[in-house]
């Protein structure tokens, strides 16, 4: 048996209230989360820069990985690895140590 006319306006009413209370429960969790992550990245600013590096790294390797035309090639060659290697362990001490500075 359908509802009656006269509860349709209410039922609507009820749920763009319980949909509008959801939206600022997630909007206050999201917040809170973004909140703690600023924290501890005001906190700790080198391992962030370490773990968003490692991250980037791992990123492009991986579409690097899917990206390539054939999977017996190799993803990058050695002289590559080499290069990126040596550029890591050139600037990394440089990053480090501008934030052990006081």
């Amino acid at each position: 048996m359908p509802a009656p006319q006269h509860r349709m306006p209410n039922l609507r009413q009820e749920g763009s209230r319980q949909a509008n209370k959801a939206e600022k429960s997630v909007d206050n969790v999201v917040m809170q989360a973004c909140e703690e992550v600023e924290a501890m990245v005001r906190d700790n600013p080198a391992s962030a820069a370490l773990i968003t590096f490692g991250v980037g790294v791992g990123l492009g390797v991986a579409l690097t990985a899917l990206m390539r035309p054939s999977r017996r090639e190799p993803m990058l060659s050695d002289s590559t690895w080499s290069h990126i290697r040596d550029a890591v362990s050139r600037a990394l001490p440089d990053a480090l140590a501008q934030y052990t500075r006081k």
